[in-house]
């Protein structure tokens, strides 16, 4: 995926030449890289702040057991919960 635009010199003109995908799914994508990264690394803080405060998770336990975690305190609660199972 080719996320920034590239500037191209010519003898006569600098050209612009416009990304291949639109800027929205390129910060989808980087956003999602940086959540897998801050949980494979077991940065707490790192995966709360990168989440929305109104987030809703869901961890596997809750398909069988049902409930989910909302909001940045639950988002702590689901990593330590996944963490220590």
């Amino acid at each position: 995926m080719r996320c920034a635009a590239v500037s191209l010199v010519t003898r006569h003109a600098v050209t612009s030449i416009p990304p291949i995908v639109p800027a929205w799914e390129c910060e989808s994508a980087f956003l999602a890289q940086a959540v897998i990264a801050a949980w494979n690394a077991l940065d707490r803080d790192a995966f709360v702040k990168l989440q929305h405060p109104e987030v809703e998770m869901t961890l596997p336990r809750n398909v069988l057991e049902g409930g989910s975690y909302r909001g940045h305190e639950g988002v702590r609660r689901a990593f330590n919960d996944a963490v220590e199972s």
